[in-house]
């Protein structure tokens, strides 16, 4: 499993067809500040696979590419791809267990939230949830 991961599972769930990240937004969503490389060298975001790029590996795996990139303003584009049609979203790692999801009936926010951290296999403090009304 890449360190990347959640990333790549960000990009699997996105319903859009582009997002223009900043790179703070990135590291929110893997929890971990980006290396030193990918604020100085635009070959770290290159769309490029092999060893040595478990980064791109991720976005590419999840049918997502890089373009746009800023360095100065650290912001990148991710584009669904093109070549890829309707990649399969990166599994979860869990099963929710069925004593975790109630009846019928609804659940509450911290349920929902609980039985998510369950499915994704993250803290619950890395789950939100928005109700658009």
């Amino acid at each position: 499993m890449s360190k990347y991961e959640p990333l790549a599972r960000h990009l699997a769930r996105l319903q859009l067809q582009s997002w223009r990240a900043s790179f703070d937004e990135i590291e929110r969503v893997l929890n971990f500040s980006l290396p030193e490389s990918a604020r100085k060298y635009n070959a770290w975001w290159a769309n490029q696979s092999g060893p040595g790029h478990s980064q791109t590996a991720g976005w590419i795996d999840a049918g997502w590419k890089t373009s746009d990139l800023d360095l100065a303003a650290e912001k990148v584009t991710f584009s669904r791809d093109a070549g890829v049609s309707d990649s399969p979203p990166i599994p979860p790692k869990q099963t929710i267990p069925s004593a975790a999801v109630p009846p019928s009936g609804g659940m509450s926010i911290a349920q929902a939230k609980d039985a998510l951290s369950i499915y994704y296999d993250t803290d619950v403090a890395n789950i939100e949830i928005i109700i658009r009304g």
